[in-house]
């Protein structure tokens, strides 16, 4: 069954003051159709509106003396995908730009450098994952990852009128390969918690350690239950050892919102062993509770 057709209303800037044109497919090619003079957005509309209905009928003839053939452009994935890189990449952080630029220059561009947009199709789309899965090189995860990178590259592609529709989003499940899903990791009996605190402790007294306040920092997060940002913004004054309390998320004024935690015996007894190996500047109460020092500095 062939797909419906879909179309833009798109507005030019002329001497004369705004003009719109319609563009749309029909009966196998791109149209393009620019309206009178005076047209406004929604009357423009509304004859898109009709075109599209004539066009699915089968009933649109196109008249010759309105229609404007579409400039062609139609580049080549490679050209195409180095610009939208070179935007893109001055808005990403350093680690995702080692790994789009891997995804881009290791992958897609091998298969895909030559196409033109036009010839990135359902079908090439599945015979590049094809490729990928008998190159056994990727897993099936970081095969979707690239399929997502092609997706978004695509669909900017899309959005500019290069293209009339990304692949990628038809039937999306259908484009990307099964990824079977992580089994979740549980601390179920004291002994995991024990072997946890144990390896903690160890890795705190290898010579390259940063802190010595990992064994600390997992008893408050497995213990209290705080999410990891709460542990790390702690500071001493939050904590009453002595009436057993922590005071979570306390804002500077009275109306902010907070909450207090228990702490249990076996906590306190963590929290009491780490604060007496601290320095004196280190336990004062604003100082944060857990902190870590640069590679090679001075834990002061």
């Amino acid at each position: 069954m062939p797909r419906r057709s879909t179309g833009q209303v798109i507005p030019k800037e002329t001497q004369r003051g705004t003009v719109y044109a319609l563009r749309f497919r029909a009966y196998g090619q791109r149209r393009y159709v620019t309206m009178p003079d005076g047209t406004s957005e929604d009357q423009a509309r509304r004859e898109l509106a009709y075109i599209l209905l004539q066009v699915e009928r089968g009933e649109w003839v196109p008249p010759a003396a309105v229609e404007v053939e579409l400039p062609p452009d139609d580049p080549t994935f490679h050209v195409f995908a180095s610009e939208w890189w070179a935007a893109k990449k001055l808005t990403v952080r350093p680690n995702t730009v080692n790994a789009y630029e891997n995804e881009l220059t290791v992958h897609l561009l091998p298969f895909f450098a030559r196409h033109l947009l036009s010839q990135i199709t359902v079908a090439e789309v599945d015979r590049y994952r094809e490729h990928k899965v008998r190159e056994g090189r990727l897993g099936a995860d970081t095969i979707n990852k690239t399929l997502t990178r092609l997706g978004q590259i695509l669909d900017v592609a899309e959005e500019r009128g290069l293209i009339d529709r990304n692949p990628l989003r038809v039937n999306p499940r259908n484009r990307k390969l099964r990824v079977a899903k992580k089994r979740p990791v549980y601390l179920d009996t004291a002994e995991h918690i024990t072997a946890l605190l144990q390896a903690a402790s160890e890795v705190d007294a290898t010579k390259g350690a940063r802190t010595s306040g990992r064994r600390a920092l997992i008893a408050t997060l497995v213990f209290s239950g705080l999410r990891v940002s709460e542990a790390c913004e702690l500071r001493w004054r939050d904590v009453d050892l002595a009436g057993g309390r922590i005071t979570v998320g306390k804002a500077k004024t009275d109306a902010g919102s907070y909450r207090e935690v228990d702490i249990r015996a076996v906590l306190r007894d963590e929290l009491l062993a780490y604060k007496a190996g601290r320095r004196a500047r280190q336990v004062e109460r604003d100082a944060l509770v857990f902190r870590s020092v640069p590679a090679g500095g001075v834990d002061a």
